[in-house]
């Protein structure tokens, strides 16, 4: 049986992207039969990672939708839908989720920490920077949003991220989901996310606010050897949620 990932094309500024061919990289990795098929007219694969891509979908694929996608479109016989964020209406078919932000599970996570790049430097660190992207979806008001600081703009790649994570003193994230907040965090900076999804957070080293500053900080340790966990258990991980749902799903 094959398993095909709808997915759209490469892109390292976009976290649902990354993970989607990551998902495809990690299965190849257990030796799974993985394909990823495009549904997007821009198409690119990353070349660090193994990749397959097919252009058709036949009755005996196991197919992967993401939840940007409505209804099934490839006409697949059994699909799932794999919740990269909180859902914000109803959605049909077999729900997988994220992490315990986004739902009751079950869950399928991947994630690619770019640990070589995001680490603290040493530097000398002074003022705020910020990010807003999903901020209203969370019951953020325009508003709220703030008048000073830095804001990161999006599109901002990992290697100026790092730099910026590693000059500034604090970090406020309005969207209280975005792989930034550990990213920041693995960097050394204070990081902070006034609004948790589901008030909850699947990593140590955040802070839910100023004053919970103190207690973040003295897990940025523990941070990253929990990702390095998670980075080399993975493949396997996702593997076994990857068979257990194949078997579950009719």
């Amino acid at each position: 049986m094959r398993i095909v990932i709808a997915a759209r094309g490469y892109n390292p500024t976009k976290g649902g992207h990354i993970v989607l061919h990551k998902l495809c990289d990690s299965l190849l990795r257990m030796g799974l039969d993985v394909y990823m098929k495009p549904h997007s007219k821009h198409w690119a694969v990353n070349p660090n990672y193994l990749s397959q891509v097919t252009h058709e979908v036949t009755d005996d694929d196991f197919v992967i939708y993401h939840n940007s996608i409505e209804g099934n479109p490839f006409k697949a016989k059994r699909w799932i839908r794999w919740m990269l964020y909180r859902p914000a209406k109803i959605y049909d078919g077999f729900l997988v989720f994220y992490s315990e932000q986004f739902g009751p599970g079950p869950y399928l996570r991947v994630i690619e920490p770019h640990l070589d790049i995001f680490y603290n430097k040493g530097l000398e660190r002074s003022g705020e920077c910020w990010t807003w992207r999903k901020a209203q979806r969370e019951g953020f008001k325009p508003e709220d949003r703030p008048k000073s600081g830095y804001e990161i703009p999006r599109g901002t790649d990992n290697h100026t991220l790092s730099n910026i994570f590693n000059n500034y003193k604090t970090f406020v994230s309005y969207d209280p989901a975005t792989f930034l907040c550990v990213q920041s965090a693995l960097c050394g900076c204070d990081t902070v996310a006034p609004k948790l999804v589901g008030n909850t957070f699947p990593y140590p080293g955040v802070a839910r606010s100023m004053k919970d500053i103190p207690r973040a900080r003295e897990e940025h340790g523990l941070l990253r050897e929990v990702i390095e966990k998670e980075y080399r258990e993975q493949d396997v991980n996702a593997a076994e949620v990857i068979t257990k749902l194949i078997k579950e799903v009719k």
